[in-house]
């Protein structure tokens, strides 16, 4: 069985979920588990049977899912049409049955879901993402499509805690000081959940209708990738929304 988390979005007329690492389905994998990072150790063909075992679980066509170009960016693609989409770290939709799919290991997937406008986002929020404005970015095209920003749902995924998230002073210093860890350990901290969290709360999202997982990829290797743990061996998990 594909283990995932599904996020709680309430009476929402999408599929929606965020892939564990299911290291159980380890058998001829040169990365344990279920792979779907192309950018990473394991081969194409193992990649792509590793995605259509997912989807097949959750009965997804996968000609109909679309791709960003991940690279670290904060471009958000509106999407018409499945497909990939070059030097792209986000996706918006308004077309019923067009999955969209980011892929993350460290970093933060933010799912979004509006009933008004009838519009899904999925975005990918490392720190330099989050910092560029990403979320804010996808915020204001919900806003601009009639959104109220009050009533929109959203689901930020596992990604690096707060504990584990050393950096040096010259990423300290681009984020505001109240995610910035200092004096507990040798280095700073950042905690990019706390940023994010606050983001929504300055764009003026209901914090009830966020879901903010508290799961750390680095801590729980059992259950998820981490890039700082495993280097060029750690592959990607997918967080995945589409509507229905």
């Amino acid at each position: 069985m594909v283990e995932v988390e599904k996020p709680k979005f309430s009476g929402a007329k999408v599929k929606a979920f965020f892939t564990l690492k299911n290291e159980h389905f380890a058998e001829d994998r040169l990365i344990p588990g279920l792979n779907v990072g192309f950018n990473t150790s394991e081969n194409r063909e193992q990649i792509i049977k590793n995605r259509k075992q997912i989807f097949d679980s959750y009965y997804i066509d996968d000609s109909n899912v679309a791709f960003g170009n991940q690279v670290h960016g904060t471009h958000i693609e509106l999407v018409e049409q499945p497909g990939l989409y070059a030097n792209t770290d986000g996706l918006l939709t308004c077309e019923k049955g067009i999955g969209l799919a980011i892929l993350v290991a460290d970093c933060a997937a933010i799912l979004l879901y509006d009933e008004e406008s009838n519009s899904v986002s999925a975005l990918h929020a490392g720190w330099r993402g989050a910092i560029g404005g990403i979320l804010l970015k996808a915020l204001d095209m919900f806003k601009a499509k009639g959104s109220s920003l009050k009533k929109i749902q959203a689901f930020v995924s596992p990604c690096i805690s707060a504990a584990q998230f050393e950096v040096g002073e010259e990423v300290a210093a681009q984020f505001p000081e109240e995610v910035v860890i200092r004096g507990i350990y040798e280095k700073p901290h950042i905690d990019l959940k706390l940023f994010l969290k606050n983001q929504f709360l300055e764009a003026g999202v209901n914090m009830e209708n966020v879901e903010i997982h508290d799961g750390c990829t680095l801590s729980e290797a059992s259950n998820y990738y981490s890039y700082r743990r495993e280097g060029k061996q750690s592959g990607r998990m997918m967080a995945y929304i589409e509507l229905l």
